[in-house]
């Protein structure tokens, strides 16, 4: 290292004399010697030395520590310290200033020199790791900056083909062709939101996410994340829950685009990693300080530096049953491609950059994220939001009272949380509502229940079927003539997308209508209404009936228990069995000849669509669907169905 240039900082002319004939002696430059903190900075910047001595004690209001800070700034040069400080003070600021060494006086050459070389070699790799990490970081902004330029290529015509099968479903009226649009466009749509997660994590490594806030409505925003993540959980045996807090049923102002990516993202990965038992969504408001600013205004009006705001704190938890995760790796999962558990994630797959980006995103909104969980017994994800409400959210449609033809819910359920999430919202619907647990609870609930009544259950609890029975022979439906009233109004059954369970169960206590898991209250309320709607439409036919003799005759002497739509549906049952029996022995033998069955499946779909029979139609179809893939497991499944329903429907 001799020969490299050295700039004396020291205030005693004797020290500097004697410091100056041991660095020649050792081969070193001395090219200055300072006395004041704000010479040596001065005398650095200008003569650019290779390494500086410093003494601590100096002359002038600069000390040692004060002018080594500055000149590290300045010229970037190793500084060492040569002083007879011993103090713990002075040491501990000389840690501070990161100082290349530090000399006690007196010293020796040989002491001198290995410092100097130390602290010189120290330098030079220091500079060129920070070269390196200078270089690196270049690197990795133009690969973004790449990633983001293909993303939005790949954007524009993946775009183009979700817009275009939007369009071409409309048209379409065949169920099998639009089921195939509808399958490339979710299809579509989950590529798009792959290539989206890139894009916005290319966003957060420039530090260049931002919010779009606009106009939204919470409860449409929760129904599309729902339909996202619904297939996936009913895929997997799991059942989805959502329950939104009426006082959330409102429209907000924010970024509903972000909200959507973060819920997404927070049910799909509580899916991906729960194996059985449920995945759960609530939502819920938080308590907030402050008061509501203006309807409408923008969200970014609060202070974020303070912590609180003035708008409504919304609270959306997702909680699961899954494998959990180890306390020590909770902070790890918000890393990028950090895989908690390696094997399930091959097997389910993902990108790693998820729960990045839910907590980038909830950063940027302002907000805070919360994950707690149990190894074994599952997770739960807290994130707290403020959003402005754009109008009075009593005035929203699902606020609305329910028609007064319906008096009561009787809700049969294994969920505790469903039925306390429903009574909530039957109290502001104005409607009396009853949780049950059993098959004996709610039949003698319906017993005494006033007229209006509606009962729903969920199709897969224990004894479904003989609560089916029990109550075609306990409470049924009014007779034609009137004779027999039921307090019963219609059945609404829940039922899982992968099950085969329909809505003909409970023929004989009014309409029955279904909906699908998860449950979403804008879905149960609208089926609720069209009940109230029908039973007043039957009304009406019934006295005109009743009034017009000739009527019946003209029904050709039918079982008066069933509705025109039910008895079109069991004739059509009834034949579909006989011309499949002919042509197909589908209830023998171990495989199925799909070729002769699909123009017979095919021939009655039509008809069940002629006649107005949607879910007949929609029944045949997933028959036709499994039919073309060969699935003869389900085909056989599915035939099966359709055989315990046509006796049904006889023997009521």
């Amino acid at each position: 290292m001799a020969g490299e240039s050295v700039l004396i900082v020291e205030d005693e002319p004797i020290v500097v004399l004697d410091m100056k004939s041991r660095l020649r002696k050792l081969g070193y430059q001395v090219v200055a010697d300072a006395r004041t903190g704000e010479e040596a900075v001065s005398t650095a910047k200008e003569l650019l030395p290779d390494v500086v001595l410093m003494d601590i004690q100096l002359e002038g209001e600069m000390d040692g520590i004060d002018a080594a800070e500055e000149i590290r700034h300045q010229i970037d040069a190793p500084v060492i310290f040569v002083t007879a400080n011993t103090d713990d003070e002075t040491r501990a600021r000389a840690k501070t200033s990161q100082a290349s060494g530090y000399i006690l006086k007196p010293f020796n050459e040989r002491e001198i020199e290995v410092i100097i070389e130390m602290a010189l070699y120290k330098h030079q790799a220091d500079r060129e790791l920070r070269r390196s990490r200078e270089a690196a970081l270049k690197a990795v902004k133009a690969q973004n900056e790449f990633v983001a330029n293909m993303t939005h290529e790949l954007r524009t015509p993946l775009n183009s083909i979700i817009g275009m099968a939007e369009l071409l479903r409309s048209r379409i009226q065949d169920r099998e062709a639009g089921e195939y649009l509808d399958i490339l466009r979710q299809s579509s749509t989950t590529l798009l939101s792959i290539i989206n997660g890139v894009l916005d994590f290319s966003k957060v490594e420039d530090g260049k996410m931002q919010r779009h806030e606009r106009r939204f409505d919470l409860p449409a925003l929760l129904s599309r994340v729902l339909d996202q993540v619904a297939v996936q959980a009913a895929n997997q045996g799991l059942r989805l829950e959502c329950e939104l807090s009426p006082d959330c049923a409102c429209e907000l102002w924010g970024d509903e685009h972000k909200l959507q990516q973060i819920l997404v993202n927070l049910l799909s990965n509580a899916v991906k990693f729960t194996e059985e038992g449920r995945v759960r969504l609530v939502v819920r408001r938080a308590p907030y300080e402050g008061e509501n600013a203006p309807a409408g205004e923008p969200a970014s009006g609060r202070s974020a530096a303070s912590g609180r705001s003035a708008a409504p704190v919304f609270e959306f938890e997702v909680s699961d049953t899954g494998i959990g995760i180890p306390a020590a790796q909770i902070e790890e999962v918000f890393r990028p491609f950090a895989q908690m558990n390696q094997g399930s994630t091959r097997k389910q797959g993902g990108t790693g950059i998820g729960l990045t980006l839910v907590r980038e995103m909830v950063e940027v909104m302002g907000g805070t994220i919360e994950l707690q969980s149990d190894l074994g017994a599952g997770s739960e994800a807290r994130v707290r939001l403020a959003f402005n409400t754009v109008a009075d959210p009593h005035e929203h449609r699902l606020h609305a009272a329910l028609p007064e033809r319906i008096t009561s819910l009787h809700l049969l359920s294994a969920s505790p949380g469903r039925i306390r999430h429903l009574a909530e919202w039957c109290e502001l619907w104005g409607v009396a509502f009853t949780g049950h647990d059993s098959k004996e609870a709610t039949l003698q609930a319906l017993q005494t229940a006033r007229p209006g009544a509606v009962l729903c259950l969920e199709t897969g609890i224990p004894g479904y079927e003989a609560l089916r029975h029990e109550l075609q022979c306990g409470v049924g439906r009014e007779s034609v003539d009137g004779a027999g009233a039921s307090p019963v109004l219609g059945v609404v059954t829940i039922r899982s997308i992968e099950r085969d369970d329909r809505s003909r169960s409970f023929p004989a206590c009014g309409n029955t209508r279904s909906v699908l898991e998860p449950l979403r209250v804008e879905q149960l309320r609208n089926v609720l209404t069209g009940l109230a709607a029908e039973h007043d439409t039957e009304e009406s036919n019934h006295d005109r009936r009743k009034h017009d003799p000739t009527s019946q005759r003209r029904e050709g002497g039918r079982n008066d228990g069933l509705s025109d739509k039910a008895y079109a549906e069991g004739r059509l049952l009834r034949a579909f069995l006989e011309a499949a029996g002919r042509d197909v022995e589908w209830l023998s033998g171990d495989r199925i000849d799909s070729e002769t069955l699909a123009p017979v499946v095919k021939r009655f779909r039509a008809a069940a669509e002629n006649e107005g029979l949607s879910e007949l139609s929609e029944h045949l179809f997933r028959l036709m669907i499994a039919l073309r893939r060969d699935d003869h497991q389900t085909v056989r499944r599915l035939l099966q169905y359709v055989e315990r329903l046509c006796d049904e429907m006889v023997d009521d």
